[in-house]
């Protein structure tokens, strides 16, 4: 189940996706269907038997302009992984790779420190859009593979973890 923070105009929803339904801070509500009329931003949207075009543009990082039935939103959106950071993934024991192509514009440890989980490590950007990776277990780094400035593809590993 996917969750997102939404910020509108100051008012939060917690939303909720899974397979087969949405709920809206707890509330499951009849799924719409949003299906884009052109590149530009511009979308149908459709519940139930109501039918309403909605223009969406993004404007930074997670932030919308929205504009429905001539009313004009700013929405923020933030996807809810716990402590609200993504976590670098193990594809083995004690290696964090790179959830997604990108450039590492950061770097918050050396070798040797001691990390727990959860505590933010490195910083990568993708398309102007920066994601603070955390580490997913506690243990000390034993060995740093890149750098900031350094391009990282997905799946690649960045660090690696003794785990005591």
């Amino acid at each position: 189940m996917a969750k997102y923070k939404v910020v509108v105009e100051q008012e939060e929803f917690l939303i909720e996706f899974s397979e087969n339904r949405v709920q809206v801070n707890g509330e499951v509500i009849e799924q719409p269907s949003l299906a884009s009329l052109n590149g530009n931003g511009l979308y149908l949207l459709q519940q139930g038997g109501e039918k309403q075009e909605v223009h969406i543009q993004h404007q930074q990082r997670s932030a919308y302009q929205i504009t429905i039935g001539g009313h004009h939103l700013t929405a923020e959106i933030e996807r809810d992984r716990g402590n609200r950071r993504a976590t670098g993934s193990l594809r083995t024991a004690g290696e964090i790779t790179a959830p997604m192509p990108a450039v590492m514009v950061d770097l918050l440890v050396i070798e040797g420190d001691a990390i727990q989980a959860g505590q933010t490590v490195l910083v990568l950007e993708a398309m102007k859009m920066q994601m603070k990776i955390s580490s997913p277990v506690d243990g000390i780094v034993n060995r740093i593979l890149k750098t900031p400035g350094q391009r990282v593809e997905k799946g690649e590993v960045l660090l690696k973890i003794d785990m005591g």
